[in-house]
């Protein structure tokens, strides 16, 4: 089982290590999105974040566990693609929280 910063620099998808996290733009953020549900990967949650310059702000607000939830398992794509869009323009990037099952 790898996680989500290894899987990230194995199918070389952009981000950056900043804070001891593994950021991904929100530009990018559809395209992770849709490599972890295309890879069946157990998606467990992700966190938001405001970066300038040197600082990375986390916002508690937009950042979904699916593990506490009691669900089953991480909402459909299109309601987590959904859910992104309509994040204020401030938060920048996100660090998505997976694994492989394999």
């Amino acid at each position: 089982m790898r996680d989500w910063h290894s899987l990230l620099e194995e199918h070389a998808f952009p981000h950056v290590r900043k804070g001891g996290v593994a950021l991904v733009t929100r530009t990018d953020a559809p395209a992770c999105i849709d490599l972890i549900y295309a890879n069946h990967w157990q998606f467990l949650g992700y966190d938001s974040f405001t970066v300038r310059d040197n600082t990375i702000q986390p916002h508690l607000e937009w950042s979904p566990d699916w593990t506490r939830s009691g669900l089953s398992g991480a909402p459909p794509k299109e309601s987590v693609l959904a859910e992104i869009a309509q994040h204020p323009p401030y938060v920048t990037h996100y660090e998505f929280v997976f694994k492989s099952v394999a």
